[in-house]
Parts: C-alpha cells; sequence; structure tokens
C-alpha cells in the first residue's frame, strides 16, 4: 500500500474514533435522564391514579350504566321488538334500553351463524346483541324498520319522532353510505348541504312520507288485532325528560319482559341515566339557512301528522299533544335552490 495513503488513513482513524466515543457517552447519560424521568413520572402518575380510583369508589357518580351490560341467559326473555320507521332515533333509544336494563338489545340485521360470547367482542361492538339471534331470549329488545315484527314479538316498543327530523336524518344515512361506504359511521354523520338542493332529495321526501303516514297506524292495528301491548316512545320526549320516559319504558317491561326480568340497581340507573351524555349515538346538528321543505310538501307532512293525532284520540291511546302539535311546521320563504342533477 502507498505509503502516504497508509498515512492518512491511521490520521483519519485517530480523529474519528475519539470523536465517535464522545457522541457514545453523550447519548449514553441522555438516555439513563430519560428513563430516570420516566420512572419519577411513572411513580407519581400510579399513585394518582390509585388515589382517584379509591375516590370513586366512593362516589355514585362514578358509576356507567351504558358500560354495566351483560348478555342474558337462553329464554330469559320475551320477544319484544322495537320497531321504527328508519330515521326515527332507534340507535339513541337502544342505547337508553341498554343503560336502563342492564342487558344488551338485539337487531333484526347483523345476525352471525356462530354465536360470540368474549370480553373482547363486547368491548369492540356497540351493540353485541345483535349478532344473536333475535329469539334466543339473551336479548331485550330487537331492533327492526319492519312494521310485521309486531306479529313476531310478543310485545312492542315503537319509536316515533318529528317526521321532518326522521326524513332529514335518514336522508343523511342514506347518501352518506353511498357516498363513503361507511355504514356504521353513516348513523351519526351528516352530508353537505348540497344534497338538500337536489331531486333525489325532493324524490325521498315523497317516497319518506308516504311510508310514515300508515306506518305506525298499520302496527298498532295489527298489535290490536293480535292482542298484544305495544309501547309509544317519542323520541322528541325522550330529549326533554329522558328519565321519565324510561321511567315509563321500565314500568313496560316489568310486565312485558318475562318472569325473569329484574333490574336489582334501577335507582341508580335512573341516576346514571339523567346525568349522562349519549351524544356519541346522535348527529351533530347541522347549520342549515335555508328550508328543507317546500310548501306543498309541507302542507302534506302537516296533514298526516293531523291524522295521527285523530287516529290515537279514536284509538284511546295516550300521547302528547303538545309533543305532536311541535312537530306541524309553518312554511317559510326561504326555500332551497334547486341544483341540476
Amino acid at each position: 500500500m502507498n505509503p502516504n495513503i497508509s498515512g492518512r488513513i491511521v490520521l483519519l482513524a485517530l480523529i474519528l474514533i475519539p470523536l465517535y466515543l464522545m457522541i457514545t457517552i453523550v447519548y449514553i447519560n441522555k438516555i439513563n435522564r430519560i428513563k430516570s424521568t420516566i420512572f419519577e413520572f411513572g411513580e407519581f402518575d400510579s399513585a394518582a391514579q390509585n388515589s382517584t380510583f379509591e375516590i370513586n369508589n366512593d362516589s355514585n357518580s362514578s358509576y356507567d350504566c351504558s358500560k354495566d351490560v351483560k348478555i342474558g341467559e337462553p329464554g330469559q326473555f320475551k320477544l319484544i321488538y322495537i320497531i321504527s320507521v328508519k330515521g326515527s332515533g332507534n340507535t339513541w333509544t337502544r342505547q337508553l334500553l341498554q343503560s336502563l336494563t342492564g342487558f344488551y338489545a338485539g337487531g333484526a340485521y347483523h345476525e352471525i351463524k356462530e354465536e360470540i360470547d368474549t370480553d373482547e367482542f363486547y368491548e369492540q361492538a356497540p351493540f353485541p346483541g345483535e349478532h344473536f339471534k333475535p329469539d334466543s331470549g339473551k336479548v331485550l329488545g330487537i331492533k327492526t324498520h319492519n312494521s310485521n315484527g309486531v306479529k313476531k314479538g310478543d310485545a312492542s316498543i315503537l319509536v316515533m319522532r318529528n317526521p321532518y327530523d326522521t326524513f332529514k336524518a335518514e336522508f343523511n344515512r342514506v347518501m352518506y353510505q353511498r357516498q363513503t361506504g361507511d355504514g356504521a359511521a353513516a348513523h351519526t354523520a351528516s352530508v353537505a348541504l348540497e344534497n338538500f338542493q337536489s331531486d333525489k332529495w325532493r324524490q325521498f321526501v315523497q317516497k319518506m312520507a308516504k311510508t310514515w303516514s300508515n306506518f305506525y297506524e298499520y302496527v298498532i292495528l295489527e298489535a290490536k288485532k293480535e292482542e298484544k301491548n305495544f309501547h309509544i316512545l317519542f323520541f322528541d320526549a325522550l330529549k326533554i325528560e329522558k328519565v321519565a320516559e324510561m321511567e315509563s319504558l321500565y314500568d313496560f317491561l316489568r310486565n312485558e319482559a318475562g318472569n325473569n326480568f329484574e333490574v336489582e340497581n334501577i335507582e341508580d340507573r335512573l341516576k346514571c341515566i339523567e346525568e349522562q351524555n349519549f351524544d356519541n349515538f346522535k348527529r351533530e346538528k347541522q347549520q342549515i339557512d335555508f328550508e328543507l321543505f317546500l310548501p306543498d310538501e309541507i302542507t302534506m307532512i302537516n296533514g298526516f301528522i293531523k291524522d295521527y293525532k285523530k287516529f290515537f284520540s279514536k284509538n284511546k291511546i295516550n300521547f302528547s299533544e303538545k309533543i305532536l302539535d311541535g312537530w306541524l311546521k309553518k312554511p317559510t320563504v326561504t326555500f332551497p335552490r334547486k341544483l341540476n342533477n
């Protein structure tokens, strides 16, 4: 090897080796300091968490009824359907029902052949009861948007909502799912307001209004024909007095859910429901600066609301006139601009 090159290599090594050693020592010291800091804060956090845990154990406000829920035993409950037009608030109603009773509600749309019974599954699924067969007797309340559920079940809970809000909520769900493919998120998501300025929205209103106009009348008449009891849950009343509505629902379930239905800590659960925020199961409110419904649509839908008032009175069904009168809409002068599709 050339003597000049060998000398340069030796000189370079003499310079770089000490430099690398210094850098290594500096990094080792930094790592040790970080470890020491993490250890100190870890001890502090552990002590703080233990202290908070002890305080919460002594406080009734720490009770979370929405998480104190389980699957029932096979055949424990009668078959009670939760029947509603799509967009009526069935998701939020089921969450309240689970928090009230301590048992999972089921559904007629998300069944699987094999039942899953693991803690991990219950933690990940918002409504694990949907994965059990409706007639298993292990879930309390079966979600359905099929009016024939009244014939299949032993009793029914009917969820009814302001039709204007119902149509808007369902349109948001349908359009969001079509645009994104995310069916789960669609239950609480909203679409751009331009969608409400399209012919799709106009056609949707006509179709939904026709369905809503006779859906609950059919269910109630069938229930009477089959001599089956039903309970009407007005979604709008839930937003105002959810505890009072849950107390009324609890009385209904005590008579209809079966002899094996019992809630030992009902007072704690009602207090929990009163204090709890269920916004995760509700759609975020949209800021809209125009009227979604045309004058002829408002006239039509208001007519259906008035028809239901007459129907309830004729059949001696308890209902709040204040709630239904609150559904009636007055036409305004600001209507949506029609867009070309």
